[in-house]
């Protein structure tokens, strides 16, 4: 529409066989208090009627693009740069945000700019049983700092970041599995990074193939990011600690691998 305003924050969603999810993810989004918003999904190739039920929003501020099955850093990707928002929102399709979310994380980044990413704690809720649980992340820039070491210390479906730090850093690399937390360690480089206490988020629990992964592989797969990161110059004395826990650690777990109960412990 001519004339029209642009969004505060764009959301961005990849969607593959998302028929289960979709709609809530879809509807959190749609219903924040702070309206100002485009939510971008990006239907990764999807076989059910994940494109049936997007396609059943009238919601002018949803925009759904479509690919052939790529994977979600692709699909990521294609969705952040057709954002015209100066902010950037991450979700997942089967996870769905509590009303003030995009609010709250807008208020923080307009006053404090020296921030360039902010996460959340979340809920946790499990699909088989009526549990649910709390989780929490770290949340100044130095704890989060720390915790890059050894593990991610944001909630993926959580996070909100400054499209200027996106423009400096680049996208997401689908080269790795975790293309989120590779990409972190580019975004600490240029800028302050926090997490909010409240559960802005509640989290879906599936048992997918990268939570069950071996905890050898789990510490390869960050060794891996970690050595790249160490390769950049002006890299912060920080990667070369990184490097030799997660060295550490994948050997100590491949050896446990390989005890007679064949159960590698944490």
């Amino acid at each position: 529409m001519i004339g029209a305003a642009l969004p505060r924050v764009s959301v961005v969603m990849a969607a593959y066989n998302e028929e289960i999810w979709i709609a809530r993810a879809v509807s959190s989004i749609l219903n924040q208090t702070l309206s100002e918003l485009e939510l971008i999904v990006v239907d990764d190739g999807s076989v059910d009627h994940t494109a049936d039920i997007l396609a059943s929003f009238s919601d002018q501020r949803l925009r759904v693009l479509h690919q052939s099955n790529q994977g979600v850093a692709k699909a990521l990707n294609q969705g952040i740069r057709v954002a015209k928002a100066g902010y950037i929102a991450r979700m997942d399709a089967d996870d769905w945000s509590r009303p003030v979310r995009l609010a709250q994380q807008v208020e923080f980044l307009e006053n404090q700019p020296d921030y360039g990413l902010l996460g959340s704690s979340c809920e946790i809720v499990y699909p088989d049983c009526d549990r649910t649980s709390h989780f929490q992340v770290p949340l100044s820039d130095v704890s989060i700092r720390r915790m890059m070491v050894w593990d991610n210390p944001f909630v993926h479906s959580t996070v909100m970041i400054r499209k200027t730090i996106l423009d400096a850093v680049g996208l997401y690399d689908p080269v790795y599995r975790w293309e989120d937390y590779e990409l972190w360690w580019r975004v600490i480089a240029k800028s302050k990074v926090a997490n909010l206490p409240e559960a802005l988020v509640v989290r879906t629990h599936r048992d997918t193939s990268v939570s069950r992964i071996r905890k050898s592989q789990h510490y390869r797969e960050m060794l891996r990011i970690q050595a790249r990161v160490a390769r950049r110059q002006g890299v912060s004395p920080l990667i070369y600690v990184a490097l030799a826990k997660s060295a550490g650690a994948a050997l100590i777990h491949q050896v446990l691998e390989f005890l007679p109960t064949g159960e590698s412990r944490d």
